[in-house]
């Protein structure tokens, strides 16, 4: 376990430039801490943005969630984004044990200033200048900024240069990571594997399998389920076509992130449309793609039999998974390209085990001396 801290403040408070001060000051002193910059990772997530209240709630539960599933496997996390609602930056800390707030303070005209001069950065431009135009969401402006109540770290950005703040942040996270061990990692990288198929075709069973046998044998392994990253991010309302899509994107970013800190990534979920599993196998340089293949009546017997708990048996999920709920599919795209295709209905579990296994290992190795092909 890691630990986690989040830069608050307003647009052109200076978040991003302290979040890329203190990672290059900790990468020199050999943490590998990882920068979660809002404005990238919202590119993959909500490629045309809105901004709605409900899009900017799933959006920054699903930045919690990927800082969370980071600093669980060992690997420290700055997190630069506004987040002008308190509530998502309570959310952090409720969710990881080791997390510190950074409450960056400036007068709203200094801001002001310095975004409109912003020509660098991932920011999107001219933020204030639409402030107070109809429909508008600028945080301290049209929607109110509520600071933290109880910051680890307050700083003065109109007052105190970058060199001093950044100091600050570094010895803070030196303190919070003051007896926390190296966090195993793939050499060379991590590398993800999806298994993808119809409700019932055995998903669950398969990830489960193989990440205990992964794990084993020493490989640092995350099986990322589908449902527990959902019931997170709509924290019990009901799931519209905007926040399906924005759901499955961020199962895909967080597979990425866990890759490149060296995790190994078993993806479990349906996905029923091709392009988000697509969307993976360009986010992450080692990825391979497991067809579940099984009858569609088969599937929804399997379905009914122990999800909905008929014959009065049914599996207790493992320790950190969401409990199973029905899932209704009717739309499943299956995949082009495959890197392996299984027939669950004539394949007993165990020799599919064996499959995935023989595919991880390929991946595995790869991670040493190259790019993965299938």
């Amino acid at each position: 376990m890691s630990w986690a801290i989040w830069i608050t403040g307003l647009p052109g408070s200076g978040k991003s430039a302290l979040a890329r001060g203190a990672t290059a000051a900790l990468h020199e002193r050999g943490v590998r801490v990882v920068h979660l910059e809002l404005d990238v990772i919202r590119r993959t997530l909500t490629p045309t943005p809105t901004y709605s209240a409900t899009e900017r709630d799933v959006v920054y539960r699903a930045l919690v969630s990927m800082a969370t599933a980071l600093s669980g496997v060992g690997v420290p996390v700055i997190i630069d984004a506004t987040a002008h609602r308190r509530v998502w930056r309570e959310l952090a800390r409720a969710s990881i044990a080791r997390f510190a707030e950074v409450q960056l303070e400036c007068p709203l005209e200094v801001c002001q200033r310095r975004e409109a001069q912003r020509t660098t950065g991932h920011a999107p431009r001219g933020i204030y200048a639409h402030a107070g135009a109809p429909g508008a969401r600028v945080p301290g402006v049209d929607v109110p900024y509520e600071p933290s109540f109880a910051p680890e770290r307050t700083i003065d950005t109109a007052r105190q240069d970058v060199a001093t703040s950044v100091r600050e942040i570094v010895a803070l996270a030196e303190r919070l990571g003051a007896d926390a061990g190296a966090a195993p990692r793939v050499p060379g990288g991590g590398w993800a594997i999806w298994i993808s198929g119809l409700p019932g075709s055995g998903k669950t069973t398969l990830a489960c399998a193989v990440g205990a046998a992964l794990a084993g044998t020493g490989v640092p392994v995350r099986v990322l389920d589908l449902g527990g990253l959902r019931q997170f991010l709509l924290a019990g309302q009901p799931e519209s076509d905007v926040t399906r899509e924005i759901v499955h994107r961020a199962l895909a970013y967080t597979a990425k992130l866990l890759t490149e800190a060296g995790v190994a990534v078993l993806v479990d979920a349906t996905a029923p449309r091709r392009a988000w599993r697509e969307l993976a196998r360009e986010l992450i340089e080692r990825f391979a793609e497991v067809q579940l293949v099984c009858p569609r009546e088969l599937c929804v017997e399997r379905e009914r039999a122990v999800r909905w708990r008929l014959g009065g048996r049914r599996p207790a999920p493992s320790a950190g998974r969401a409990a199973a709920r029905p899932e209704l599919v009717l739309d499943y795209e299956p995949s082009l390209r495959p890197d392996l295709t299984l027939h669950t209905d004539l394949q007993d579990p165990g020799s599919a085990v064996e499959e995935i296994l023989r595919l991880a290992r390929r991946l595995h190795r790869t991670a040493v001396v190259g790019e993965y092909r299938p």
